[in-house]
């Protein structure tokens, strides 16, 4: 065991260096960056934690201002103790210019001076903590070989996550954490524990079960029981930790120059290698960065797409795939979205891992090529107000088939409610209310039919009811009741 211990502690030491990346300005994100994204890595299982740490640096590229003001901080000096501090000057934000884009000029200059030296570079933000043994982790898939590693990153709300934080008794109920020189040993469960009570508005509507789910979901995520404190995620933000310009032949940062370097950075320099390794527990790493509540804050008022539970999960997978197929996103990450992320503040359990099969099961559903491949006609079909009525038989066939697949039913009612509800747009929740009732009071009248053709029969009825109180397009009317006839006579078949 001693051997194994002295054969890692060798390789670790020989490490290349590990340059730590950070784009900063500005007096808000400057205490950011030293009183919680390194005091953070200032944990003992972390920078002081590195058997190579008298040869790795800190690049921080930000205006000659903030850079002087740093110098005398305690937090600062702390860092010093173990990594050399770089500085790389860029200019102060001009009047008009994205936030997003002036960061990208520290970056291509920092990410270019970490290839040159052929270093592992940890690339971070100042409104970001990492869990303690973050830096332990990242320095075994250095000595294993790993050139890439990928944490999920979804946003928090700054103010209930340093109010849960502090309830915790993990940050203290001070903002001059760094001018004592302190680190701060982020327990990566108790993060976890604060991080679940304090999600941005925007990380709120990637609940699959919500009602006011994103119409463009960068993750999802599906609660566990209550006791079981977890989450799983599957995401399409990650943020890259570690780099190793080692392996990358020709740097390419080009997308800095109008994107941030979590959108194609490590597709575009790694490809889809193998050698990217993806954090799946929280246990090994969680990492946290903020945004106050009001910046980007979206409305968490229920959706009435969402309204009709026998379709939901059918319209919410249709969301995802256009979402998971969008240009944005590159191979790597349509690939890895498959990925179920645990984030849990206790023991993984039987409950939790029946939530992920869950999630996956679906995950895979609505990524299928095949559901893709109904996805984009679906998509066509949806520019114009007629909706999917020009759709031919097989495809709405095949959506029905989906319904039946995500909703576990076989109710003819719900293929025809989904159908009235990409008919037309304008259709609302009173419509699908009344149209309900209808259903209901055909399925009373007709309850004394023995014979499972009645449920057709009665749903048929009540689409014929709700096309003579609602649609006024006559050429719809005319198309919906052909298409009726098609998918009638699939079903009797069936």
């Amino acid at each position: 065991m001693r051997n194994d211990i002295t054969e890692f502690e060798s390789k670790a030491k020989n490490l290349r260096p590990f340059h730590f990346i950070v784009v900063c300005w500005g007096e808000a994100h400057t205490d950011f960056l030293l009183n919680y994204c390194i005091a953070a890595l200032l944990s003992p299982r972390n920078i002081p934690s590195l058997k190579n740490n008298n040869k790795n640096k800190f690049l921080i590229a930000t205006t000659k201002l903030d850079w002087d003001l740093m110098q005398f901080r305690p937090m600062f000096q702390k860092l010093k103790e173990y990594v050399e501090p770089v500085y790389i000057e860029i200019p102060p934000l001009p009047v008009g210019q994205s936030h997003c884009v002036h960061m990208g000029i520290g970056h291509k200059l920092a990410t270019q001076y970490a290839y040159e030296a052929k270093a592992y570079s940890i690339l971070l933000t100042p409104d970001l903590m990492v869990s303690d043994g973050t830096m332990e982790e990242i320095q075994k898939h250095a000595v294993n070989g790993i050139e890439v590693v990928l944490v999920a990153a979804l946003r928090f709300a700054q103010e209930p996550l340093f109010e849960n934080l502090k309830k915790l008794g993990i940050v203290p109920n001070s903002k001059i954490l760094g001018e004592k020189k302190e680190s701060l040993d982020l327990n990566p469960r108790l993060l976890v524990k604060a991080g679940l009570k304090s999600f941005h508005s925007e990380t709120i509507r990637y609940d699959f079960e919500s009602k006011c789910f994103s119409g463009f979901p960068v993750a999802c995520w599906w609660k566990c029981e209550d006791k079981d404190e977890a989450i799983i995620v599957h995401s399409l933000s990650w943020a890259p930790l570690l780099v190793d310009y080692a392996a990358v032949p020709s740097h390419d940062s080009s997308m800095m120059d109008n994107w941030t370097i979590d959108g194609d950075y490590v597709y575009k320099n790694f490809g889809m290698s193998e050698k990217i390794y993806v954090v799946t527990d929280s246990d090994e790493c969680m990492l946290v960065s903020w945004t106050p509540w009001n910046v980007g804050s979206l409305p968490l008022k229920p959706l009435w797409r969402y309204f009709y539970p026998p379709i939901e999960k059918f319209i919410k997978l249709v969301l995802i795939n256009s979402t998971v197929n969008d240009k944005v996103f590159d191979p790597l990450k349509r690939k890895i979205f498959r990925y179920p992320v645990y984030w849990h503040a206790n023991e993984v359990n039987e409950s939790i891992e029946k939530v992920a099969s869950k999630s996956c099961q679906l995950i895979e559903t609505g990524t299928s090529a095949d559901f893709q491949t109904l996805v984009k006609e679906l998509n066509l079909r949806l520019e114009n107000t007629i909706g999917i009525v020009d759709m031919n038989s097989h495809s709405l066939i095949k959506i029905f088939e989906y319904i039946d697949k995500v909703t576990l039913s076989k109710k003819t009612s719900n293929k025809i409610v989904y159908l009235l509800l990409i008919t037309n747009k304008k259709l609302n929740y009173c419509s699908i209310l009344v149209f309900e009732m209808s259903i209901r009071i055909l399925s009373y009248i007709f309850k004394s039919i023995r014979y499972i053709k009645s449920k057709v029969l009665y749903s048929f009825l009540g689409i014929k009811l709700f096309l003579l109180l609602f649609i006024n397009d006559e050429e719809a009317k005319f198309k919906i009741k052909k298409k009726l006839k098609i998918i009638r006579s699939y079903i009797n078949k069936k």
